[in-house]
């Protein structure tokens, strides 16, 4: 356990800064060295980022370089982001916050207008204020989904069927005895809003709060004026009509674009994409430039601008020539598997650069993998990225980790009752369970940004991922020699698993606990590699290797008991450690009454699956034709192995 030295000194301010070829090659990204970090040290690093952002921009030179128009800042959870937004407002800068939700947002607006006294301004989009609207009626804005059209590309946005949107709100109407029409509360509420961002009574602002994917809409439309379209205007000059001058809108000098807390799938560069996808984009692909051709022709333009009809067919071929010299579209196979690149108009810091301001880009993050994504896609976006990474332990609290199989699909939905049973028995630790694929309230995902949960209890489930995730974060690495793909999935683990530790622990620990199932898998992975930030508790489990004389039973046993844990602690492995049995049992029937219907029907087909006698033995041969294949492959590598030793003697 690490512990800080005795001449710690609180008013140092830290700053470990990675390898020099950590952007190019991503092999050290992994060689991790945590530290202990205090709040006075955490509040000093974010003051002295804050000063070199606006060094950058007043000198715009870095250590005799050109300096950086972009930083990416992988930082622990609740390192307190919003300090270096006060940092910033106070050396001038005016600050365009970006988070994935509205949820996120409306945190962020409370603290930052009743915490700080900052002057907030908020771009709600039309689909926001469209569900804002219904709420004012008193209908639960998830009850309405927009129709939209499904899309080939994975990066593109799906368009709102607007006719069948409006069917399912008059149903909706219908549903909650709403007497309005359906057909104009969608026109005026949908499709004739428009954001008062513009205002310019609101320009007085610190701050511009939007999501992720409305700002992205602005800077594709507004391009190299986007901060107009944010209303970002430090004076507007008024036309001149005796010289014949336009009005002219001056933008702030300087700008900060905060991207807070984004999934990987915000920032990534490369997305699998079927063969059948592909075809059927080539398809739409070839369409549209069959209808571009058109345009290299004067008679094209014959109706429209006869005059100049030679002129614009001309311009039009030089346009089309550039465009067929790149590809529209361009495709990364790794490993068998077909990979899209983001295009271009769709990366984060795209159209930023350029034009009448240039902001400063800062990507926040807890995930080491999210931020690597990022430095790649800033780097394509042309944006000269810089990096941080202040990698800590906890001081203040510990954190219990287990390896356990009820993480797997096949067993994860008795976590269900466990959790309502843990709810029953201990009322007043709040247990919140924080898991995918259980149709939980939390997730893995939604559970970034929040500060409500401090004063919960959270269980939090990392089970494997998808095989179709690993396969792209190993493509994402396959210019790396000889990577540790089962590292990389581990890393992908651990940032999913602090994201949520992070919840309750670290800086923001007030004594409640937090508990870690880890598929045994990974567990060896994530715990000998130090990956999570926090200390674990002596009585943190780790399973013996698996082999052929490892059984089910005996890594269950591995499970350890201390008589320093807590009565949910001690409550949690014993059921978790007979989570078949229990499962079985009237107690879970019991509890599993008061489940959700989603989460009720997870557990319903286990039950119905581990209760039948024809399901059991179904069950028993494919474990017996899995340990046969197991068996299989141990005695192909002893063989092997001993083939190869015999070869070298």
């Amino acid at each position: 356990m690490r512990t800080l030295p005795a001449d710690h000194d609180d008013s140092e301010a830290p700053a470990r800064l990675p390898p020099d070829d950590y952007c190019e090659g991503a092999a050290d990204f992994f060689d991790l060295d945590h530290k202990m970090v205090s709040s006075s040290e955490r509040a000093s690093t974010l003051k002295q980022l804050a000063g070199e952002i606006d060094q950058w921009k007043k000198s715009r030179t870095y250590f005799g370089k050109p300096s950086p128009d972009s930083l990416v800042l992988v930082m622990p959870e609740g390192y307190g982001k919003s300090h270096l937004v006060i940092d910033l407002i106070k050396r001038g800068f005016k600050v365009v916050f970006c988070a994935k939700s509205h949820a996120q947002l409306d945190e962020k607006e409370f603290g930052f207008r009743h915490q700080y006294d900052l002057n907030v301004k908020r771009f709600r989009s039309k689909r926001q204020n469209f569900r804002s609207q219904l709420e004012l009626l008193g209908i639960p804005p998830n009850d309405f989904k927009f129709a939209e059209t499904a899309t080939i590309n994975p990066y593109a946005m799906p368009k709102v069927k607007q006719q069948e949107s409006i069917r399912a709100l008059d149903d909706l109407f219908v549903k909650h005895s709403c007497a309005h029409n359906a057909e104009d509360f969608f026109q005026e509420h949908y499709v004739e809003f428009v954001p008062d961002i513009m205002n310019p009574l609101l320009n007085d602002a610190d701050v511009t709060l939007i999501t992720f994917a409305s700002f992205q809409a602005v800077t594709a439309i507004y391009k190299t004026s986007w901060w107009k379209g944010l209303g970002l205007i430090e004076k507007i000059i008024p036309a001149n009509e005796d010289t014949g001058k336009p009005e002219k809108k001056i933008p702030f000098k300087k700008i900060a674009i905060i991207y807070d807390d984004p999934d990987r799938s915000d920032v990534d560069w490369l997305r699998p994409i079927t063969q059948e996808e592909l075809e059927k984009l080539k398809e739409i692909n070839d369409r549209l430039a069959a209808r571009e051709d058109k345009t290299e022709s004067p008679e094209y333009w014959q109706d429209e601008a006869f005059a100049h009809a030679d002129l614009l067919a001309a311009q039009h071929k030089a346009l089309q020539d550039i465009r067929r010299s790149l590809p529209h579209h361009k495709i990364i196979e790794h490993k068998n598997t077909c990979y899209l690149e983001r295009p271009v108009g769709l990366r984060i810091g795209n159209h930023l650069k350029g034009g009448s301001v240039t902001p400063a880009v800062i990507v926040t993050t807890t995930e080491w993998l999210t931020g690597y994504y990022a430095l790649q896609t800033l780097k394509r976006s042309d944006l000269n990225p810089h990096d941080h990474l202040d990698l800590f332990h906890s001081v203040e609290c510990k954190v219990t980790s287990i390896s356990t199989t009820i993480t797997r699909k096949q067993n994860h939905a008795v976590l269900l009752p466990i959790i309502e049973l843990l709810k029953e028995e201990f009322p007043d630790e709040d247990v919140t369970l924080i898991a995918n694929a259980l149709g939980c309230e939390l997730n893995l995902s939604n559970n970034k940004g929040r500060n409500d949960l401090t004063g919960k209890t959270s269980i939090i489930k990392l089970s494997w991922p998808h095989p179709s995730v690993n396969a792209t974060i190993g493509a994402h690495f396959s210019d790396v020699e000889k990577p540790d793909y089962d590292l990389m999935i581990a890393t992908e683990l651990a940032d999913l698993g602090n994201q949520a530790l992070g919840r309750n622990q670290g800086f923001r620990f007030k004594g409640r606990q937090a508990i870690m199932l880890i598929d045994p898998k990974y567990y060896g992975k994530i715990i000998s590699n130090n990956l999570l930030r926090y200390q674990l508790t002596p009585w943190s489990s780790k399973l013996p290797k698996y082999n052929k004389k490892t059984s089910k039973k005996s890594a269950l046993a591995a499970l350890s008991f201390s008589a320093e844990q807590s009565p949910l602690e001690r409550r949690l492995l014993e059921l978790i450690s007979q989570f078949e049995s229990f499962g079985l049992s009237a107690d879970a029937q019991r509890v599993a009454e008061r489940l959700p219907e989603r989460q009720r029907q997870h557990f319903d087909a286990w039950l119905a699956e581990h209760a039948d006698a024809a399901a059991n033995a179904r069950r028993a041969a494919k474990d017996d034709a899995n340990r046969a294949r197991v068996a299989k492959n141990v005695r192909h590598h002893r063989t092997k192995k001993k083939n190869s030793l015999c070869l070298g003697e």
